[in-house]
């Protein structure tokens, strides 16, 4: 098809009507689609149409603009559409070749080609061309030479939308077009001066055209709801922030409605929201435009389960060490323990000693190998031990053990062959020999302490009477006291050398503090003493010596 170019009028006035939305007019075949989208031609021959915003930009601010763009289903179909930047008229554009725009002046177009004339490339093609000039050929009109609209493909009319953004940067004088994401053609200069005569006002719109072939033409002033999240996954309790990125190629976003699916809701521009139960939840978030179109966009995001925190301590008795288990199900990494006492541990089941009883807050803070964590906190009393002590008298082979224990209301005596829980037990060993004795001593509460004493007994008599002492008051050596080992009873008398009675010990021998029986002091000198005792396997038997008091 060969494109006419013959209009004689170069601001063919359209009959025209209004959309719903007050912001644009339709203009000749064009017509409104919904709140947001328009038709430009329809799939017949000869058909043109514009559509354009009533208010005018101006050109000293910078714009980007984002539209949906659908070139018809007919590969050999004609004749594509222009984004037309003008200060004429919102009621203007042409049919035929010229993608409607042609004769426009003055004016900024950024055609998309879909019909190859003798001055196109053999492929469906962007360009910026100005003043309505359609031919690329022509300078200057041609400010940015046609390229493929899709790096990918040379056709476009494939019944798919793609994505035309638009941005001009006034800073830089920059005029640029994306196609489906990816820059294609690129204009920089001083159009408001060059091309405008220094008017910075324009309106703006797309035109299209059908001649001899035909094609289905729209656009679609995108409304994008889009959104980010601070996290894609996060633990119970914590919040995420929603940041809105939506766009609305009709102008400003009017009201957003957020759905957390957790059964809250928001109307805030970026809300945030806290989810106290694991699960996987659906943000939807929908905007409405000052047209009152509106779309939704739906996103994921994963909560992750808290630990359940939990331990037990055994044993909770000062000066005893402590097992602190912890209980946290689950997949875990980190485990933080604070005694209550300035003391801490990351073991995952400590062992700890309190060296006094008391209450103590212990508390346990447990990551998730997820990182998520939670703290569990509890009093942890801590009863005081009792203290296991004993002394023992030996006779022979028997041992009667005097307990000594404090903090304590029960015991336990464990012998070789037996175990005792009386208070003072007496106890006979089989043989000579060196044994172990074990005291466990139990306080109310249930604490214990242990001690193990090594006892040594034999079955030998043993009868040793010192034959010197120093009663002088000096705490050294101030009484005379035999040494009588398997001896059950013995009696004994002191004599002076004239045989004059000193002391008398007639039922067991005791210890002589070197006086008379009237309680005067003895004086220094040799002194004479018999015993008579009888050994515990029954035999009797007789001692005597001297003993020398020396003061």
């Amino acid at each position: 098809m060969k494109r006419v170019v013959t209009l004689s009028i170069l601001y063919l006035l359209f009959s025209t009507f209004y959309s719903f939305s007050q912001n644009y007019q339709a203009n000749g075949n064009a017509d409104s689609l919904s709140c947001n989208c328009y038709l430009l031609t329809p799939d017949l021959n000869t058909q043109g149409g514009s559509v354009w915003n009533v208010n005018q930009i101006d050109l000293s601010s910078s714009f980007d603009f984002i539209f949906d763009v659908f070139l018809g289903y007919n590969d050999v179909g004609a004749d594509g559409i222009a984004f037309v930047l003008q200060p004429v008229s919102t009621s203007i554009g042409s049919t035929g070749g010229g993608l409607g725009y042609q004769g426009i002046n003055p004016s900024v177009a950024i055609e998309i080609d879909t019909y190859q004339n003798g001055w196109d490339p053999a492929y469906d093609h962007i360009g910026i061309q100005s003043n309505g000039v359609v031919e690329h050929t022509t300078l200057p009109n041609n400010l940015a030479a046609p390229v493929a609209a899709l790096t990918s493909s040379g056709n476009i009319e494939d019944g798919q939308n793609h994505l035309l953004r638009v941005n001009w940067n006034a800073g830089t004088q920059t005029l640029e077009a994306y196609f489906d994401g990816v820059l294609r053609v690129t204009y920089t200069g001083n159009i408001i001066a060059n091309i405008f005569s220094n008017n910075p006002n324009v309106y703006w719109g797309f035109t299209g055209s059908t001649g001899g072939q035909r094609n289905e033409q729209r656009f679609c002033l995108s409304i994008i709801p889009d959104f980010t999240t601070s996290v894609a996954s996060v633990c119970e309790g914590e919040a995420i922030q929603i940041t809105d990125n939506s766009y609305s190629g009709l102008g400003s976003i009017d009201s957003w409605a957020w759905d957390f699916g957790n059964g809250t809701a928001s109307t805030d521009t970026n809300p945030t929201v806290t989810y106290n139960t694991a699960g996987t939840y659906q943000i939807v978030q929908t905007i409405v435009d000052q047209a009152g179109c509106s779309d939704s966009n739906t996103t994921t995001v994963e909560v992750l389960p808290l630990p359940e925190v939990g331990f037990t301590a055994e044993n909770n008795c000062s000066g005893n060490p402590i097992l602190f288990t912890d209980t946290t199900a689950g997949s875990n990494s980190t485990w933080n323990w604070s005694f209550g006492d300035g003391a801490s541990s990351t073991e995952q089941n400590p062992i700890y000693t309190y060296s006094q009883d008391g209450t103590y807050i212990v508390s346990l803070d447990v990551e998730t190998t997820d990182g998520c964590s939670a703290t569990q906190i509890q009093n942890l009393v801590i009863n005081a031990s009792p203290t296991a002590a004993a002394d023992m008298e030996t006779s022979l082979l028997t041992v009667n053990f005097n307990n000594t224990s404090t903090g304590a209301e029960s015991y336990e005596w464990i012998f070789p062959d037996t175990t005792l829980t009386t208070t003072n037990p007496t106890y006979t060993f089989a043989d000579t020999g060196y044994y172990p004795v074990t005291l466990v001593a139990t306080s109310a509460n249930g604490c214990t302490d242990t001690i193990v004493f090594d006892v040594y007994v034999d079955n030998t008599i043993q009868v040793e009477v010192p034959n010197i002492f120093t009663p002088n008051g000096d705490s050294y050596n101030d009484v005379w006291i035999p040494t009588l080992k398997g001896v059950e009873r013995a009696v004994g008398r002191i004599y002076n050398r004239w045989g004059m009675l000193m002391a008398d010990f007639s039922e067991v021998i005791n210890t002589w503090d070197g006086k008379t029986k009237g309680g005067n002091d003895v004086p220094e000198g040799t002194y004479f003493y018999v015993l008579d005792y009888t050994t515990i396997d029954g035999k009797s038997d007789k001692a005597g010596g001297t003993i020398t008091v020396i003061r």
